[in-house]
C-alpha cells in the first residue's frame, strides 16, 4: 500500500505493517489530516499510479478493505453550504454522494467526517446517520455498523448505487466489487451492460441468494415483453431496496432451491414451480410456471410480507422473465404442480 507522508509530503510503501492513516475521498488536500496528528493519508489521485493498469486493478481490488481499514476518513461536500440539515439542498444530488465509488467510502470506514464548501465540519456519518441514510437510501442499522453490509440482500445492495454516476461506465460495476467481496478483471471498454452482467455472474459463484433476480424495468404491464434474468444495469434495481429475506421479517417461504451454478451454458439453479393466472387479468394465462423467489417484501418495515415471484415464458432453449414489475404471490391464484422441482437453465 502506498501512502502519502503529511511532513514530507512524500509517498512511502508498506507491506504489511501499515501505520494508522487517514483516507480521504473525492477533491481533498492532505492539511486536513497533518492537522488531526496523522502523519500518513491516503489519497487515490496520489497513491495510485493510473498509468499502471495492473496497479489499478489491484488497487480498485484493495480499495474497500483500505477504507475499511483506515482511521477516518474525511469527505469534502462542495455543494453544501453550512450545516448537516442543508445536505438536501444542493444543485445535483449532491457531487459526493451522487457518486458511485461514494457507497464504499461511506459505508466501509467506522468513521467518516463530512466538511462543507467552505471546510467547516456540517457533522459525522453517525450523528447525521438518518439523514445520510434518507439521501443514500442505506439503512441506519448498515451506516452505524451495527449490521453486517453482507447481510442486506443482493438486491438492496444493488438499490444503494441504482442512481449512481461514475466517469467511466464499466465503473457503474466495478465500484461495487468491494460491497459484494467479489474481485474480477477490470476490462475498460468492454462496456457498461458487459461489465455488469460480469459483476452478477461473479456474485452468483459465491451467493445463493436469489434477490439478485428480484429487478424490474418499471415499465408498463405488457405481456409480450420478457426480459434476461440479469440485469443490464444496476439502475434496474431502483425499486429493489425492499427485497429482504423472508426470516429477516419473520416470514416462511416454502420454496426449495438448490445451489446456484454459473458456466459458460449460463445459469443454472433449481426451483420451486408454480402454475398461476393474474386475478386481474381473468382468465388470461400468464406464463405456464412461475419461479418462486425466496425473498419477503418488508414494506414500510412491516413484520409481514408475502414471496415473490417471477412469471416465465417458455423460450426454444431457454426461459425468460417476464419484464413487467416483480409480483407477490397475493396477486396470483397459485397451486403447487405435482412434481413441484424443475431446473431452470
Amino acid at each position: 500500500m502506498r501512502l502519502l507522508n503529511t511532513k514530507t509530503r512524500r509517498l512511502e510503501e508498506f507491506a504489511d505493517d501499515t501505520p494508522l492513516y487517514a483516507i480521504l475521498s473525492h477533491r481533498w488536500g492532505d492539511d486536513e489530516a497533518a492537522s488531526h496528528g496523522f502523519t500518513y493519508v491516503w489519497i487515490d489521485t496520489c497513491c495510485i499510479d493510473k498509468t499502471s493498469s495492473a496497479e489499478l486493478s489491484e488497487a480498485i481490488d484493495s480499495m474497500y478493505r483500505w477504507y475499511q481499514e483506515a482511521t477516518v476518513c474525511y469527505a469534502y461536500l462542495a455543494d453544501v453550504e453550512c450545516n448537516g440539515y442543508d445536505l438536501q439542498s444542493g444543485t445535483d444530488p449532491h457531487d459526493w454522494f451522487g457518486r458511485g465509488w461514494m457507497r464504499q467510502e461511506l459505508i466501509a470506514p467506522s468513521l467518516v467526517v463530512f466538511f462543507n464548501k467552505s471546510w467547516g465540519k456540517v457533522g459525522t456519518k453517525s450523528t447525521l446517520c438518518s439523514l445520510v441514510s434518507e439521501i443514500t437510501g442505506i439503512p441506519d442499522d448498515i451506516l452505524t455498523g451495527e449490521r453486517n453490509v453482507e447481510d442486506a440482500s443482493v438486491a438492496q445492495r444493488m438499490s444503494w448505487a441504482a442512481w449512481r454516476r461514475t466517469t467511466r461506465a464499466e465503473d457503474r460495476a466495478y465500484c461495487l466489487m468491494g460491497i459484494f467481496g467479489v474481485n474480477m478483471p477490470m476490462l475498460y471498454g468492454e462496456g457498461g451492460t458487459n461489465a455488469f452482467m460480469r459483476l452478477q455472474e461473479e456474485i452468483l459463484k459465491f451467493s445463493n441468494d436469489h434477490s439478485i433476480f428480484a429487478w424490474s424495468t418499471g415499465g408498463g404491464s405488457s405481456m409480450e415483453n420478457y426480459r434476461d434474468l440479469l440485469a443490464p444495469s444496476p439502475a434496474y434495481f431502483r425499486n429493489s431496496g425492499w427485497v429482504v429475506e423472508p426470516s429477516e421479517i419473520g416470514v416462511t417461504v416454502d420454496f426449495s432451491s438448490g445451489t446456484i451454478t454459473v458456466d459458460k451454458r449460463g445459469i443454472h439453479l433449481e426451483l420451486t414451480l408454480r402454475s398461476g393466472k393474474l386475478a386481474s387479468h381473468g382468465d388470461q394465462t400468464v406464463a405456464e410456471s412461475l419461479i418462486g423467489l425466496g425473498f419477503g417484501l418488508n414494506v414500510s418495515n412491516s413484520t409481514e410480507g408475502t414471496p415473490l415471484n417471477m412469471a416465465l415464458q417458455n423460450g426454444q432453449g431457454f426461459t425468460s422473465a417476464a419484464e413487467r414489475q416483480l409480483t407477490t404471490a397475493n396477486n396470483f391464484n397459485l397451486e403447487v404442480l405435482a412434481d413441484p422441482y424443475g431446473c431452470l437453465v
